[in-house]
């Protein structure tokens, strides 16, 4: 219902170090000056941690609270966005009510884990190996800014 994205917030920052994931609310654009500006009203998914999940080496996110507990919106240039990105909940150890529909799942987990796998499968562009974690090959990498997003380097 509402797609999922990488944003760049610190390009200072290598790999996903320097990204946000977000939730797209509402795409629009607007004219300022003779000048057409495409946005998009996002939702933030801020990380747990300085590092990815060591069972998984999936980054881990949780979506962003204000003081009431409620989900604070922002305006955000289209060029910020990297890319799509997919979120799996962090079920934990309780059971997933019968009703609760894909469409609610972003809303339904407290966290989720950033699947940077999911892209590079569809892309073709790496190839990613299975053991105890994920892990990316540079030398097999035909594209060097997916490479410097998963990898950092």
């Amino acid at each position: 219902r509402y797609d999922t994205v990488l944003v760049n917030k610190d390009p200072t920052l290598d790999g996903f170090r320097g990204m946000y994931a977000a939730r797209i609310r509402l795409l629009f654009s607007f004219w300022y000056s003779g000048t057409l500006y495409p946005c998009a009203l996002v939702e933030w998914f801020l990380p747990l941690g300085d590092e990815p999940d060591k069972d998984t080496g999936m980054w881990i996110v949780e979506p962003q609270l204000d003081e009431d507990s409620r989900r604070p919106s922002e305006v955000i240039h289209l060029d910020s966005v990297a890319r799509a990105v997919h979120l799996i909940p962090v079920f934990g150890g309780d059971f997933i009510p019968v009703d609760l529909r894909a469409y609610d799942s972003l809303d339904a987990f407290r966290a989720y884990y950033v699947n940077m796998i999911v892209g590079i499968a569809r892309r073709k562009c790496c190839t990613v190996l299975q053991s105890d974690a994920y892990t990316h090959t540079k030398s097999r990498c035909r594209s060097g800014g997916m490479h410097k997003l998963l990898c950092g380097s």
